[in-house]
């Protein structure tokens, strides 16, 4: 399975691929390198005894930290080299 139930983009794909496919353009979707590296990064959670998570987690963390990004709430967000005394 290349994405979870109900997402349905492997149907749009083939659908496209139907329209545009006689037109030499086609359309293809894997949805499985995203997953594989969600699960390799999980189990990496789980080896440092760490909590999963699919909302606000560890994930959405570590892509903030990595932006230098400082969330300031009501979906605000800062550059932390723009704080008074940085």
């Amino acid at each position: 399975m290349d994405s979870p139930p109900g997402l349905g983009l492997e149907t749009r794909a083939a659908r496209m691929d139907t329209k545009y496919g006689p037109k030499g353009t086609h359309v293809s979707y894997s949805g499985a390198p995203y997953y594989k590296v969600r699960q390799d990064f999980d189990a990496w959670l789980k080896a440092n005894h760490l909590p999963l998570s699919t909302r606000a987690g560890i994930p959405d963390t570590s892509l903030l930290m990595y932006l230098g990004l400082m969330y300031l709430g009501e979906d605000k967000y800062i550059r932390k080299d723009k704080l008074a005394g940085r």
